[in-house]
């Protein structure tokens, strides 16, 4: 399969996506493979702009792997799984790559009073 043919446009202007297809026996051994970094050469010359979705970085060695393509990350992080020591351990990994953090996207954030106050806060009278 060639690789234009695998990139699906998007309803969105100037965003399409290339999905990972089967997952091989071993992830790590395609992202280090040739094949991948010249996917990876041609992506760069078409794309201002390429967002790898990546596996958690506390759990898999893809992150060193994956430093050689990335510049900058964007860490998630999940408030009801992850501590302040995975996180730490996270920042640390990625400083090791020398990928600078863009920010961060917190998932699962409960919902308490002080959220509904300022949600509350300069509507209309109830």
């Amino acid at each position: 399969i060639e690789l234009e043919d695998s990139i699906e446009e998007t309803e969105i202007e100037n965003l399409d996506i290339l999905t990972s297809g089967p997952i091989p026996p071993n992830p790590s051994e395609l992202i280090g493979s040739s094949n991948f970094n010249e996917i990876i050469s041609t992506l760069k010359d078409r794309y201002n702009f390429i967002v790898l979705d990546t596996p958690p970085v506390n759990t898999v060695t893809d992150a060193q792997i994956y430093s050689k393509y990335i510049t900058h990350s964007i860490l998630v992080i999940d408030a009801e799984k992850n501590n302040r020591t995975e996180i730490t351990k996270a920042k640390s990994l990625l400083d090791r790559v020398d990928s600078k953090i863009l920010g961060v996207v917190l998932n699962r954030t409960p919902k308490d009073k002080s959220s509904s106050y300022y949600a509350y806060y300069g509507s209309e009278d109830k």
